[in-house]
């Protein structure tokens, strides 16, 4: 396939953009059906206007031109680069899927999400078979990508739904929309009863988002000792409490405003279903994290860790360390199922 002739209007149906031209991209290429019209894209100006089979390496900018022009398009991330290429299309206004590993692609194709990638009203998570999107107003959302809270509010049309963006895009904090969704599939996975952790709280944007969407009779623990105020007048202590109150949370989150390495002695191993970390971001503070709360999850528990990528080497570094497999699910939030090794 050629972008002169999706240009020229010789082909109307969906077209598939692969972000990078390299194997993992080809790989990708191999399991879509035959029949679908692909594109590959890539920053590397050696390979723009060659072919990978019968599809062309297009650039970025060429993208972003094909992107205005044709309606039906889908953008796949298979790249080493990830992070850096999923900003690099934000800032483009551009929508896009990771696909970082060939776990991830396993998983794609097991779960036959080709099929769901082909079809924009069944956008869904490329881990796990359920919609991602609760209502129509997040699916919206995730479609146009971006923080047009008129236009959403509009879609949406009710407040009950809690998980919306309107409901906690306005708290201080660093989680993109796309990895607050993710982050409330797996949530929302959970049996009742169940006990999450999140290690770093900051102002309670992760708590909310995360506490709006807990199984019934469920708690979140939330550990932070609010050290941290990135301005003179930030105290995210204050604003923590506010938002938990606000967005009527009271009941279902538990504060632990101290050190992580205190408030993981509280817990028996093996107790929890899941624990989010997303506190200090150097290595030894991350490579700490993991070893004072992974024995406390349960076998086939979750570990999420935020920020997994190259502008944050120290998260990385340290999940390597403890040699965790896993994947992404969102442009920067790993995923680790915890298998005991009998």
């Amino acid at each position: 396939m050629r972008l002169k002739d999706i240009l020229e209007n010789k082909y109307n149906k969906l077209v598939i953009v692969i972000f990078g031209a390299g194997s993992s991209g080809q790989i990708v290429r191999n399991q879509l059906d035959k029949g679908i019209n692909v594109l590959f894209c890539d920053n590397d100006e050696k390979k723009f206007g060659s072919f990978i089979h019968d599809s062309e390496v297009i650039s970025p900018e060429e993208l972003k031109n094909l992107n205005q022009k044709q309606k039906d398009i889908r953008i796949i991330i298979a790249s080493e680069w990830y992070a850096e290429i999923y900003n690099q299309l934000n800032k483009m206004g551009l929508i896009s899927i990771v696909i970082n590993s060939n776990t991830d692609i396993t998983l794609l194709m097991k779960n036959n999400y080709s099929k769901e990638i082909l079809d924009k009203n069944k956008l869904s998570s490329l881990i796990y078979n359920e919609k991602l999107f609760c209502c129509d107003g997040c699916l919206d959302y995730r479609i146009n990508d971006g923080p047009d809270i008129e236009k959403y509010d509009a879609v949406l049309g009710k407040e009950e739904c809690f998980c919306s963006i309107h409901k906690w895009s306005k708290i201080k904090g660093w989680l993109l929309p796309s990895e607050a969704l993710a982050i409330q599939r797996v949530v929302k996975m959970l049996k009742p009863q169940s006990k999450l952790v999140e290690v770093g709280s900051y102002h309670g944007k992760s708590t909310v988002i995360i506490g709006s969407v807990l199984p019934k009779d469920s708690i979140l623990f939330s550990v932070d000792n609010f050290s941290l105020n990135y301005e003179a007048d930030d105290n995210s202590y204050y604003f923590y409490r506010e938002n938990i109150q606000k967005y009527n949370l009271e009941e279902k989150i538990g504060l632990l405003a101290m050190d992580s390495s205190i408030a993981s002695q509280i817990f028996n191993d093996e107790l929890l279903d899941l624990v989010f970390i997303d506190g200090q971001h150097d290595f030894k503070s991350v490579y700490d994290y993991i070893s004072e709360w992974y024995p406390k999850i349960k076998n086939n528990g979750f570990l999420l860790c935020h920020d997994y990528s190259a502008n944050w080497p120290g998260v990385k570094q340290a999940i390597e360390a403890h040699k965790l497999d896993g994947f992404l699910i969102g442009p920067t939030v790993f995923l680790h199922s915890k298998q005991r090794k009998d």
